[in-house]
């Protein structure tokens, strides 16, 4: 069964609205403020899937050199990677989470630093 709550959470780097929950998919849209960052996390069973509606954003993944995603494009941040997302301009994005068969767990994140400004 999915739900759709439509409530927008307030972050230090801009807004994140729940468009989607099933068992094994979130979908949230989010918009970040340029030159704000989110914290740098992991999650531990979910994969981060992320496209860029409108703007720039960079992903920071631990061990790969950092990726700058625009309106079109987007990127796949496995279950365990440690990564951040960096605000380059005022930037619209999906974030999908889905997992290989667990059920998605909303507050699977560990953070490892705070972020919200560069």
């Amino acid at each position: 069964m999915a739900t759709v709550d439509r409530a927008v959470t307030h972050k230090p780097w801009g807004t994140s609205e729940r468009i989607l929950l099933t068992h094994d998919l979130q979908i949230e849209r989010i918009n970040g403020n340029a030159g704000c960052a989110s914290s740098l996390h992991l999650h531990a069973s979910r994969h981060n899937l992320f496209f860029v509606l409108d703007g720039c954003l960079r992903v920071d993944r631990w061990g790969f050199a950092p990726k700058t995603l625009c309106r079109g494009e987007s990127l796949l941040v496995p279950a365990g990677l440690i990564h951040r997302m960096i605000f380059v301009e005022d930037s619209t994005a999906l974030e999908v989470y889905y997992t290989d068969g667990a059920d998605v767990d909303p507050e699977d994140i560990k953070r490892l630093a705070a972020g919200w400004t560069e």
